[in-house]
């Protein structure tokens, strides 16, 4: 488990993300897709095509960590 601070920002990746990329995948589309430095303490979220399934990337201080394809209900239409 992991807190959220006040300035902790989440930046969500718009478009359909490949669930089979792993830490280094998911850092290089932070770092070119969202222009972001995925080492700042920041979470990035990835979908996939359906948005059936998130990834979330971040890195706690030089520790990197990925919560591997979350199922997420409430992304699904209604």
């Amino acid at each position: 488990m992991f807190g959220i601070g006040p300035a902790t920002r989440i930046h969500l990746a718009l478009g359909a993300t490949d669930m089979r990329k792993g830490f280094e995948g998911l850092y290089g589309l932070a770092r070119d897709r969202l222009n972001c430095d995925p080492l700042s303490g920041h979470v990035f979220l990835f979908a996939n095509a359906q948005r059936t399934r998130v990834k979330l990337l971040f890195c706690i201080r030089k520790t990197n960590h990925i919560l591997d394809e979350i199922p997420a209900p409430m992304m699904q239409a209604k």
